[in-house]
């Protein structure tokens, strides 16, 4: 293991690192900003692109996945004129909300309305073409949908909750920064994510930013989270696991 604190080459003119050895893997992990991981034979190329240019750049982008999933006010589809506003409904989406999932048969949760005798949830693309809806369900606070389909790059979704009330009245829940939506990501990213994790399990620099550029930030959290843990004096470190925190409070 590195001493603290060590391991980091400057470049000249106050520019990032030309070079940097990490705690990580199974031992120590070597960056160099023109060389492409040489050591690690089975990085895929997309992940080897991804480490150096966060390497180079100190930085990570915020992937399209989350942007397309920031809050608007806007609240469409069919069931607007059946819609409470959000102050108003003793029932609520839980989950999921505003974020990217790896599944393509995503379970639904909810907070209950005190007077329902069951659920309906709809799913829409991103057009709001309804795609999916469950039946009449009892008496429950979750539903687990069809499976979705996730394409080469990933899909958009949208949900919407109705609780049926004793008196055959449907209430629709509705959000004051628009409907929840969902990102399920492509299936070029999950094959890619399936070949990295049995390959490289112990390196948490990899696995961190790989989750990150699919979206995934809780499990990009923890990977980075334990990296930093390692690296504490790292400024890449600790960087890199900020800006995902960053990510997960702004939705």
């Amino acid at each position: 293991m590195l001493p603290k604190g060590y391991g980091t080459r400057a470049s000249k003119g106050g520019a990032g690192p030309t070079a940097l050895t990490l705690n990580d893997g199974p031992g120590q992990l070597k960056l160099e900003g023109q060389r492409p991981l040489e050591t690690l034979e089975k990085l895929d190329s997309v992940t080897r692109r991804q480490v150096l240019s966060a390497f180079n750049s100190q930085r990570l982008n915020k992937p399209e996945s989350l942007k397309e999933l920031e809050p608007s006010m806007e609240f469409r589809g069919p069931d607007v004129e059946r819609a409470l506003a959000e102050e108003s409904a003793p029932f609520k989406h839980l989950s999921p909300v505003n974020t990217v999932l790896r599944e393509d048969q995503p379970t639904f949760r909810w907070v209950p309305h005190p007077a329902d005798i069951g659920y309906k949830v709809r799913i829409f693309d991103d057009q709001d073409r309804k795609i999916a809806e469950s039946a009449l369900l009892p008496l429950v606070d979750s539903w687990q949908s069809v499976k979705l389909p996730r394409g080469r790059e990933g899909l958009i979704y949208s949900w919407k909750l109705i609780a049926v009330l004793k008196d055959g009245q449907e209430l629709v829940a509705r959000r004051r920064i628009g409907p929840p939506k969902f990102f399920v990501i492509g299936e070029d990213n999950l094959e890619r994510l399936q070949e990295l994790e049995p390959s490289y399990p112990e390196y948490h620099l990899l696995l961190g930013i790989a989750y990150a550029n699919a979206g995934l930030t809780a499990l990009a959290e923890q990977q980075l989270a334990i990296l930093q843990k390692a690296n504490p004096k790292s400024a890449l470190a600790t960087r890199l696991l900020r800006t995902v925190r960053s990510w997960s409070e702004g939705k």
